[in-house]
C-alpha cells in the first residue's frame, strides 16, 4: 500500500513495517512477511506479467539449487538433520525474495523514490525509537562498557546510515524542504554517532566515497577524497586519545583491532586469544574442517544443513543451548568461510561473480550516463564484499535485506536502461548478463 508524502515521492507502507520490524521480531517472521507480500503483489493481484531474471539472480538461484541438492544426498545418508537443513534454505532463499520485491517495488511507482523513500522513512523511525529507548535507559547507558552501551541502545541500522546518504540525495534533487532534511541528518546522524557500529561507518564511507568522489569534475573528486580523508584521519587521532577503559577509548581498540580479530593465524590455545579474535577463531575452525573433507566435497561443499564445529568455545556463542548444540555454528561471521563449507571453492567463486557483475552493471551504467544508479551499484557490490568478511554478507537472518532491496531495484532500472540504449546487444552484456 503507497502512501503519497509529497507530489515527487512516496513509501510503501507495508515495506516500511518490514524494514523496523526486522530488528524486533524474529528473521522467519520477516521473510514470511516478504514472501507473503512478493506472493501478493505477483499471484493474488496478478499486477506483473512476469519475473526478470538477471544474472546475480540466476547465479543466486543455481547456488540454492546445487548446494540444496548436495545437502538433500547428505539427509538421506544421516549426515545432517531436516532441522538444520530448512534453516540454510531459509537463509539462501531469504536474499532472492528480496531482490524481486526490490524489482516489483520499481515497477510500481516506474522509477526508484519508492524503495528510497521507504528506506529513508524507515532510518527517521529506527533513530527515533532508538532515541526513546536512550532516554529510558539513559542511567545504564552512562555507567557501562561498549557492549552494555549497544546492548541498550542497539549495534546500530543500515536504515539509519543510508537515510543519511538519502537526505543528501533529497535535498540537492529539491525532493524534500530544507527543514526536513535537516531534521533527518540531525536524527540520524546522532544515532550513527552514538551506537558505534563500525559496520554501519563503512556503509557511509562506502557510499561517500563512491557518490562524492566518482564524479566527471576530476578536481571536486579530489577535493571531496580529500575532505573525506582527512575527516577520518581527524576522527580516528581524537578517539585514539581516550583511555581504553572508557566508551570512546574501548571504540577506538576495536577499530584498530578489526583486522587481527579476523586474522586465521593465532595461538587458538589460548582462550584469551578466542575470546579477543571470536572471528578469525570461527574461521579457522571452517578451515581445518575444510581441510578434512573429500575432495569432491572441498569444491562443491557440504551442502545446506551443514554446521560449523567450533567446540567448547562455542558456548561465548550460544550461552542456553541444549546438549552440545553450542559446538556447532551454522553460520560464521565470515561469509566467505561459510560458503567455503556449504559450496565449496565453487560457491566461493559464484558468490564473488555475483559481485563481480554487481560492480560491472554499475559501471556500465555509468558509462549509458545513468550515474545515480550506477553509483549505487558500484557502492553496494563493494559493500557486500567487504561486509561478507564481517558481518556474515547476505546468507544470514535477511542479513542487508534493504541492500538487497535496492539492488533488485537498480536490476530493473538496469533492464529498462538496457532497452532504452540497446545496450543487450553489447558483448560486455553477453558475457556478464
Amino acid at each position: 500500500m503507497l502512501l503519497r508524502l509529497n507530489k515527487k515521492i512516496s513509501i510503501d507502507i507495508f515495506f516500511v513495517i518490514i524494514l523496523v520490524s526486522q530488528y524486533f521480531l524474529p528473521s522467519t517472521y520477516i521473510f514470511l512477511f516478504g514472501l507473503f507480500y512478493l506472493i501478493f503483489k505477483y499471484f493474488i493481484i496478478k499486477r506483473y506479467k512476469n519475473v526478470y531474471v538477471d544474472f546475480p539472480l540466476k547465479i543466486l538461484f543455481f547456488i540454492v539449487i546445487y548446494t540444496g541438492f548436495i545437502g538433500l544426498i547428505n539427509i538421506a545418508n544421516l549426515y545432517i538433520g531436516y532441522k538444520d537443513y530448512f534453516r540454510d534454505l531459509f537463509y539462501f532463499i531469504s536474499p532472492i525474495v528480496f531482490y524481486l520485491i526490490g524489482q516489483m517495488m520499481f515497477r510500481d511507482n516506474d522509477g526508484h523514490n519508492e524503495v528510497v523513500a521507504s528506506i529513508w522513512i524507515s532510518g527517521l523511525i529506527l533513530s527515533v525509537i532508538c532515541i526513546v529507548n536512550s532516554l529510558i535507559n539513559i542511567s545504564t547507558i552512562f555507567n557501562g562498557s561498549v557492549q552494555t552501551w549497544r546492548s541498550t541502545i542497539g549495534n546500530g541500522y543500515y536504515e539509519t546510515t543510508l537515510s543519511i546518504i538519502f537526505t543528501i540525495y533529497f535535498l540537492k534533487n529539491k525532493t524534500i524542504s530544507n527543514s526536513i532534511a535537516f531534521f533527518s541528518l540531525l536524527i540520524n546522524g546522532f544515532i550513527f554517532l552514538i551506537t558505534f557500529s563500525r559496520t554501519n561507518i563503512i556503509v557511509l564511507f562506502v557510499f561517500a566515497i563512491v557518490m562524492l568522489v566518482l564524479i566527471k569534475d576530476s578536481l571536486k573528486s579530489i577535493k571531496w577524497g580529500l575532505i573525506i580523508f582527512g575527516l577520518l584521519s581527524v576522527s580516528y587521532f581524537i578517539l585514539s586519545m581516550f583511555d581504553q577503559n572508557t566508551v570512546l577509548g574501548e571504540f577506538y581498540y576495536k577499530i584498530s583491532n578489526s583486522l587481527d580479530e579476523m586474522s586465521t593465524k593465532s595461538d587458538w590455545t589460548e582462550y584469551s586469544n578466542i575470546v579477543r579474535n571470536w572471528r578469525g577463531y570461527e574461521s579457522s575452525c571452517a578451515m581445518d574442517q575444510w581441510n578434512n573433507y573429500s575432495g569432491f566435497n572441498k569444491i562443491f561443499g557440504f551442502g545446506l544443513g551443514e554446521r560449523i564445529y567450533v567446540g567448547e568455545p562455542g558456548a561465548l556463542v550460544y550461552k542456553n543451548a541444549v546438549g552440545d548444540e553450542y559446538k556447532y555454528l551454522p553460520v560464521l561471521h565470515n561469509g566467505y568461510s561459510t560458503m567455503m563449507i556449504k559450496g565449496g571453492i565453487f560457491g566461493v567463486f559464484l558468490y564473488i561473480l555475483v559481485i563481480c557483475s554487481i560492480f560491472v552493471t554499475g559501471c556500465m551504467l555509468m558509462k549509458n550516463k545513468n550515474y545515480y544508479y550506477g553509483k549505487i551499484l558500484i557502492s553496494i557490490s563493494i559493500l557486500i564484499f567487504i561486509l561478507s568478511f564481517f558481518v556474515c554478507g547476505i546468507y544470514k537472518d535477511n542479513n542487508m535485506l534493504q541492500i538487497v532491496v535496492l539492488l533488485g531495484c537498480c536490476s530493473e532500472c538496469k533492464r529498462k536502461n538496457y532497452k532504452k540504449t540497446g545496450s543487450d546487444e553489447n558483448g560486455i552484456h553477453k558475457v556478464f548478463f
